[in-house]
């Protein structure tokens, strides 16, 4: 491993322990930001409910930008802390490679579509895809002048179609933005908001990423296949729509999907179906552990809470 991934590593340490000590440490590390943040999200954002746009810089030297109160976490150390996210991040610092392929499906901001690009020097290609019409506003922001990265506003579906419904909340609640809203129904936080309900074109990954590779600078003939799927509850169908390559003979030992899972009492029936339909794939079922590396996992009903599971092929 090369003295930039090794350092990143080390980054991805410091962030952990901040992230999981007291939240005394995180305001320590930066009194007047975490102090603005937390003004802002309960002060400013109730009264007015709009979000701030901010300029940031993340773990890995790279600019972005998001809207505050959303991504608070990079906002004020330079990742996604969640302890999933943590171990996801070390995943593909170890992992993604110069000329490799990287989907984003639920792209959100874009913070995993610009580490892949950084990881592979912006060879290969990423592609970027989110519904959400505020999100992609930003993620377009983002990836300017990033080479290697195609957003496209849209949902991606196992089904090409000019049209499908999606869900769009408040941008505290962004992370829920789903084609599957009737999920949130019985959760506090959702009846005291008003969700906007938008159209957008539907398309399969096997539809856009062969055009998308063409134009691709750098691909390599051995590249792997990252793909990132978080679509709140539309994950099996993002999967259905990536099955002309899961088929491929030749692609087998080069394939690996990241699937956001919910587990214990959050568990949903969409997560066991991409699972299910992954497993008959062939592929194996694994976990992250602390250093980023894959574990199998035979029984998912050991997990205790969210999880990114990593199927390999």
């Amino acid at each position: 491993m090369d003295k930039n991934r090794q350092k990143l590593l080390k980054k991805l340490d410091r962030i952990e322990w901040l992230a999981k000590g007291p939240k005394l440490f995180r305001f320590l590390n930066n009194p007047a930001r975490y102090l603005d943040a937390q003004m802002f999200k309960r002060f400013t954002y109730r009264k007015e409910g709009k979000g701030r746009l901010e300029k940031v810089k993340t773990f890995f030297g790279e600019n972005m930008q998001l809207l505050l109160p959303a991504g608070t976490d990079i906002f004020l150390l330079g990742a996604k802390t969640h302890d999933s996210e943590i171990r996801l991040s070390r995943f593909f610092v170890k992992n993604l490679a110069s000329g490799d392929i990287f989907v984003d499906a639920g792209a959100h901001f874009g913070f995993y579509s610009l580490l892949a690009a950084h990881l592979m020097n912006n060879e290969g290609i990423v592609l970027s895809a989110d519904a959400s019409k505020v999100m992609f506003e930003v993620l377009s922001k983002n990836i300017e002048g990033k080479s290697a990265v195609r957003a496209i506003h849209r949902a991606l579906t196992a089904n090409d179609t000019d049209s499908i419904e999606f869900t769009e909340f408040p941008i505290l609640y962004s992370e829920y933005n789903t084609l599957h809203a009737e999920q949130f129904e019985n959760a506090d936080w959702y009846k005291n908001i008003k969700p906007e309900k938008i159209n957008v074109q539907g398309s399969r990954i096997d539809t856009l990423l062969p055009f998308f590779m063409l134009m691709a600078k750098g691909l390599s003939p051995n590249a792997r296949y990252f793909v990132k799927v978080d679509v709140e509850g539309a994950e099996h169908e993002v999967i259905q729509g990536f099955t002309k390559f899961l088929d491929n003979p030749e692609l087998k030992g080069r394939i690996f999907i990241v699937v956001e899972y919910w587990a214990g009492e959050n568990k949903q029936v969409q997560h066991d179906d991409a699972v299910n339909f992954l497993k008959e794939k062939g592929f194996e079922v694994c976990v992250i552990d602390q250093k980023g590396d894959l574990k199998p996992i035979q029984d998912l009903n050991t997990l205790k809470e969210s999880e990114n599971l990593v199927f390999r092929s």
